[in-house]
């Protein structure tokens, strides 16, 4: 109902609304939040996102922030209302492509819709799964003293974008069953 305070303070980009994260970044810019609740170790990530207002042409798009260290220093699995998903590296303040822009028929395209996106860490392996099918696993360098998560979101040029998030969920990985 309200936003904790871990998130930081509301502001015209990023808010509450309707009892959901709301981010609406301003013209051609994004938004990026973390979370200092805490930090974690091996982990598994579950969020909604909502796409209320998206660009029909796939330039705006929104996610999961994870092994972040600080607002420079990130990796973050982006979806589209255009059922198209990518992995990115924030590094230094620049923007490395981990897993490049494919489309999914997994997710669910339009506005108006909820995705489940799922990453699962553990070590330096990311796992991504997508409306709880698998997509993709990649290498990757998380913090040495834990990660923190967040969430992030991109408007176009020509408007203001509208994601919404909830039911952020942070567990410990299963370990692998043995035989």
């Amino acid at each position: 109902e309200t936003l904790e305070q871990t998130w930081g303070a509301e502001e015209d980009a990023f808010f509450v609304d309707d009892n959901r994260l709301t981010l609406m970044p301003g013209y051609d810019l994004y938004y990026s939040a973390l979370n200092t609740m805490g930090t974690y170790e091996d982990a598994d990530i579950c969020l909604d996102v909502e796409t209320i207002k998206a660009d029909a042409e796939g330039n705006s798009f929104a996610g999961l922030i994870f092994w972040a260290i600080d607002y420079d220093n990130y990796y973050y699995v982006m979806i589209t209302a255009e059922q198209s998903i990518g992995v990115f590296r924030r590094q230094r303040g620049r923007v490395l492509p981990q897993l490049r822009w494919t489309k999914l028929d997994t997710l669910k395209p339009g506005n108006g819709v909820v995705n489940e996106l799922r990453i699962v860490t553990v070590g330096n392996t990311a796992s991504f799964y997508v409306n709880g099918q698998f997509y993709a696993t990649m290498k990757g360098q998380p913090p040495s003293d834990g990660q923190q998560i967040g969430v992030r979101a991109t408007s176009p040029r020509n408007d203001r974008a509208v994601w919404a998030f909830d039911n952020i969920r942070i567990t410990v990985p299963e370990p692998p069953t043995t035989q």
